[in-house]
């Protein structure tokens, strides 16, 4: 697996770091992890984490995992998810972009679905998720048939997190409520036929501010990218391109 050298936007510093995908064996590890994370967070919604069960079955069954260690500690971990196995299990994003894709494509989505990453290299988090996300698709391209399909949900309010998607390529197209009550962004792209979201039109838009994020999504905006400003960040929205996709009969 990949090893080098991450700085640390707590200390400026650079630390070695390798990748390793997980098993079952680290199931302890990774919820020890997530609560690392509650423990620093200034708003719970930014973060749903997700137990044992949940976890585990990423961890080979249904899906795979890698990890980012820093010596023999666990700072960072990522899954893929082949959302196929949710069908019929009232999963939060129950197939909602997929759906209408015809069944012989449903294995071909997959999610990015748990994700963690140490206080330590908070900051710093859409480089570390960009580290992660290629050995998983790497890896996942080695399955029959191979994902092109990615999809993945994101607290609106929490921009670090949606950076990751946008980066690659993926647009956000569904404000969602989960399990737990709390808005996402679902974001989606087709690897194959990509969707295209315009800039010529484009409109910034708080995370906060679920009711305009309805609207401007009805309207048929995506989300394609962070605005970054002295006093807030917000979410760039431009007209969704349609492609043609493979649809169900």
């Amino acid at each position: 697996m990949n090893t080098g050298f991450l700085r640390s936007p707590s200390d400026g510093r650079k630390h070695a770091y390798n990748l390793a995908f997980l098993d079952e064996s680290h199931v302890s590890a990774m919820l020890d992890l997530q609560e690392k994370v509650l423990a620093v967070l200034p708003d719970r919604d930014l973060f749903a984490p997700s137990n044992a069960e949940a976890v585990a079955r990423d961890l080979g069954s249904e899906g795979i995992t890698v990890g980012l260690f820093m010596g023999k500690e666990l700072c960072g971990y990522m899954s893929l998810h082949w959302v196929h196995w949710d069908i019929g299990r009232n999963d939060e994003l129950n197939l909602e972009q997929s759906a209408a894709l015809p069944h012989d494509e449903i294995p071909r989505v997959v999610r990015f679905r748990h994700s963690a990453l140490h206080p330590y290299l908070q900051g710093g988090g859409n480089s570390v998720m960009k580290i992660m996300a290629p050995a998983l698709l790497e890896r996942a391209r080695l399955f029959n048939p191979p994902p092109r399909y990615l999809c993945s949900l994101h607290s609106p309010k929490n921009y670090a997190s949606l950076n990751f998607p946008f980066s690659l390529g993926m647009l956000a197209v569904r404000l969602i409520i989960n399990r737990l009550g709390m808005y996402r962004l679902l974001c989606f792209q087709d690897c194959e036929n990509p969707l295209l979201a315009s800039s010529s039109d484009s409109i910034a838009v708080s995370g906060a501010d679920a009711p305009r994020l309805l609207e401007i999504i009805a309207d048929g905006y995506c989300g394609y990218a962070i605005d970054r400003r002295e006093s807030e960040s917000l979410i760039v929205f431009g007209k969704c391109e349609k492609r043609d996709m493979p649809r169900r009969d």
